[in-house]
């Protein structure tokens, strides 16, 4: 009890620190990096595809805190090329892999996820800002329907998604963008991840995270500035036609810049005028809360705390605050797995919509995601 009451009260701080700080939901660090043309999306999305669930065995496994290795892996796939070895390598000028030792033979960017920021992007202004374009949300803007379709239409295949941790801003968790979509109404990015090996949905995943975390959008290259004569012909066709045409696109495989240029340009457009007309008619996706959508949540929130607990081992010296930390998490992972064996087991006439609030406010002491309903 009294770690969670440290919990929460670190999260108030932390929402108001944010809340001060912040002018509008989506806050840039720099928008200007290089344009990056030549990486392919499509290659990218196919590596993420090919080993989310499973190792190349051409890279060494490094198990629980894999995340970032994987990450790396999909750009070098995706056409961005490595650095040259060098015996000291710099977090913002190296980024390479040939054999598992740092400094000959790989960069601490290419597996560590707050070195791997420090060369793509930036950290407090100082990093290689070597990937197009880098945006900061918290994790509580997620929950704003408005604010996700904006997210939603801003990532593209091949993208990174990272989180950072308040108590010490350290970069705990990286995330690869494999698909956008529009699944019965409900915005969906789909996001590979190693430790663990697992497909998670990113909009569940973030609101599972305390609300004040920080989630780093890098977009590795510029959208497709490619002008499309489709508009007005968008307008004509319905949701479930737009979805389908999104779908068949994002299935193609051009083999020319022009044409990945084009598809990418034309699915930029059927996800704005998709975007466009949920806001205007209001019709939010909701979903009733099941004991499959329960489970799923205990799941998340069970996997976040334990690769927030690897994230502090992948540190030289754990601190008396990360320590302190560290047991609230596995605290809290004890809590829960008595809590999971009770929904397990329960009767499928429960009210699981009463044990949603109950897993959000008691337990979690945060707010429950207002796109559920019982």
């Amino acid at each position: 009890m009294k770690n969670r009451i440290f919990k929460n009260c670190f999260s108030v701080v932390m929402a108001l620190v944010m809340a001060l700080s912040l002018n509008c939901a989506a806050f840039a660090t720099y928008t200007n990096g290089p344009r990056n043309t030549h990486y392919d999306r499509d290659l990218a999305a196919d590596y993420v595809a090919d080993y989310t669930t499973t190792a190349n065995s051409e890279y060494t496994n490094y198990v629980t805190v894999d995340c970032t290795n994987f990450a790396s892996q999909v750009l070098y796939a995706g056409g961005m090329e490595m650095t040259n070895a060098v015996r000291y390598p710099d977090n913002t000028t190296s980024w390479y892999y040939y054999y598992d030792s740092v400094g000959l033979g790989r960069s601490s960017s290419w597996t560590g996820a707050h070195e791997f920021r420090q060369y793509w992007a930036d950290v407090n202004d100082y990093g290689g800002k070597h990937a197009y374009e880098f945006v900061k949300y918290t994790a509580g803007d997620f929950s704003d329907e408005d604010t996700w379709m904006e997210i939603y239409n801003y990532l593209e295949p091949g993208d990174i998604v990272q989180y950072v941790r308040t108590s010490d801003w350290d970069t705990t968790h990286t995330q690869i963008v494999h698909r956008t979509s529009n699944e019965n109404g409900e915005y969906k990015v789909s996001m590979g991840q190693h430790s663990p090996f697992s497909w998670v949905s990113l909009r569940n995943y973030v609101n599972t995270l305390s609300r004040g975390t920080i989630v780093c959008l890098i977009k590795i290259s510029a959208p497709s500035t490619r002008s499309m004569d489709t508009t007005n012909s968008l307008k004509l066709e319905s949701m479930s036609a737009l979805s389908g045409r999104m779908n068949t696109l994002l299935d193609i495989r051009p083999t020319e810049q022009e044409e990945r240029e084009q598809k990418w340009a034309e699915i930029a457009e059927i996800k704005k005028e998709m975007t466009d007309r949920t806001k205007l008619s209001g019709n939010y996706y909701t979903e009733k809360v099941t004991k499959a959508v329960l489970l799923e949540y205990i799941g998340l929130r069970m996997q976040i705390n334990d690769q927030l607990i690897a994230s502090y081992y992948y540190d030289d010296v754990i601190s008396e605050t990360n320590a302190a930390e560290m047991l609230m998490h596995e605290e809290e992972n004890q809590e829960l797995s008595v809590f999971l064996d009770e929904v397990l087991n329960s009767e499928e006439e429960t009210n699981y919509y009463a044990l949603w609030i109950y897993y959000w406010e008691e337990l979690l002491g945060e707010s429950a995601p207002t796109r559920y309903v019982a």
